[in-house]
């Protein structure tokens, strides 16, 4: 396949076959191929036509690739779908993990993450988590280790308040349902925006993350 961009009209496929060194008989088959392919080679360019023009419209900064395995520490919460108690539950559980991880001199291997475990119409559970590197055998009552082994996914970058990131989610199930994957595991928000340092909201940047196969 070539693929060639057009502006303003979306992009120009080409299909073709290409061979060298040809010899004999196979002469003779290479000048009657677009009689034989040809019309198989239009159905298949129209097929191809209209299954990318059903896709969804909010498929710009969706992203198919592979996350890197990693460990991390967390608390799991589970509330009712009211954002200002969600709001409280994430920063009361992420205030106890950085205390955790610095009185015990744990160092964070990357971003604070929340993994949404179960989401209802009336209640959501999530874990709300620090990457780390080192055992943690002595971990509180109230927190768990666990590890996301890497693998395929659909990611997204959202920026600005995290009210707004609704609509992020269902842009990649719409993507993730119409390009046929099934999920894997529970999606995941990377927070790459510290709100302490940078309390302007349009600012804030966080990766989410789908797994799938």
């Amino acid at each position: 396949f070539i693929f060639n961009n057009i502006e303003e009209e979306g992009t120009k496929v080409t299909w073709t076959y290409d061979e060298t060194d040809i010899s004999g008989p196979a002469k003779i088959f290479g000048a009657l191929m677009d009689k034989f392919l040809g019309p198989q080679y239009e159905q298949g360019l129209q097929s191809l036509k209209e299954r990318m023009e059903s896709a969804p419209d909010a498929t710009e900064g969706l992203v198919v690739g592979n996350a890197e395995r990693f460990e991390y520490i967390g608390i799991t919460s589970t509330t009712s779908m009211d954002m200002a108690m969600i709001n409280t539950l994430m920063a009361q559980s992420y205030g106890k993990l950085m205390s955790y991880t610095a009185k015990a001199g744990i160092e964070m291997t990357g971003a604070p993450v929340a993994f949404y475990t179960e989401w209802e119409e009336t209640s959501v559970s999530f874990v709300c988590a620090v990457p780390v590197a080192q055992e943690t055998p002595d971990l509180p009552k109230e927190m768990e280790r666990g590890s996301f082994d890497g693998g395929l996914t659909v990611q997204s970058e959202f920026v600005g308040d995290y009210s707004g990131m609704e609509s992020a989610h269902m842009a990649i199930m719409e993507y993730v349902n119409w390009a046929n994957y099934e999920l894997t595991g529970a999606p995941w928000e990377e927070y790459l925006t510290d709100p302490t340092v940078e309390t302007d909201t349009s600012k804030w940047l966080t990766m989410i993350y789908y797994p799938v196969k």
